[in-house]
């Protein structure tokens, strides 16, 4: 689900539950930081969570934050909390199993 992040100057964010874990688009992500791709550990950390899926749990970026400048990190921080506190109704590829048929 891509929503308006206040934070982020209403930038459209994609958030979604995957697998029971809250994710966040990594792209969308990234272009809500400011000058993300001039730290050289975020360009490496985007470039293998591209390679690997789409979407970065929103635990796994918070991570992030020691690799960012002063500038930097405070908006990561608000976007991730947003992203949080945002009530998902459904959860996309959540697998369940009917306990008739298991």
């Amino acid at each position: 689900m891509r929503i308006p992040c206040p934070v982020a100057k209403d930038r459209l964010i994609g958030v979604d539950v995957i697998d029971g874990v809250r994710m966040i688009e990594m792209g969308d992500l990234t272009a809500a930081i400011p000058r993300w791709p001039h730290t050289p550990a975020m360009r490496l950390a985007t470039r293998r969570a591209i390679r690997s899926r789409q979407f970065v749990a929103t635990d796994v970026a918070r991570k992030w934050a020691t690799d960012l400048d002063k500038e930097q990190a405070p908006v990561l921080a608000a976007v991730l909390d947003w992203a949080d506190r945002i009530p998902l109704a459904q959860p996309r590829w959540e697998v369940t199993v009917d306990a008739h048929v298991a």
